[in-house]
Formats: structure tokens, C-alpha cells, sequence
């Protein structure tokens, strides 16, 4: 089994800084999407489920 790390830093104001192996990229989150330099995520939440699809 594979052990990955990353670590996100929070900037404030949804802002963020994302540390992983393979480096480090920002991110800009929303309750509903998340902006980051791999493209577009929208969460669609119901009562009980989280659908999360990258664009």
C-alpha cells in the first residue's frame, strides 16, 4: 500500500494552498465548487450523499 501526504493551507476567504509530493498549486473553494489549477469541481450535496464531479 502506497502512503501519499498533502496538506492544505488555508489563506483565508476560501483561498487556499495545496502542498503534495508532486508539488504545490492553489485552489479557490465555494460551498459549492472549487477552482484549481486541475480544472473545475462541483459538489452537488443532497440529504444524505456528496456527488462530486471534476470538470
Amino acid at each position: 500500500m502506497r502512503f501519499r501526504y498533502s496538506k492544505r493551507i488555508n489563506l483565508g476567504g476560501g483561498l487556499g494552498l495545496n502542498i503534495s509530493e508532486t508539488g504545490i498549486s492553489t485552489s479557490l473553494r465555494t460551498k459549492a465548487e472549487s477552482i484549481s489549477n486541475n480544472g473545475l469541481s462541483v459538489r452537488n450535496r443532497c440529504f444524505w450523499c456528496v456527488v462530486q464531479k471534476t470538470i
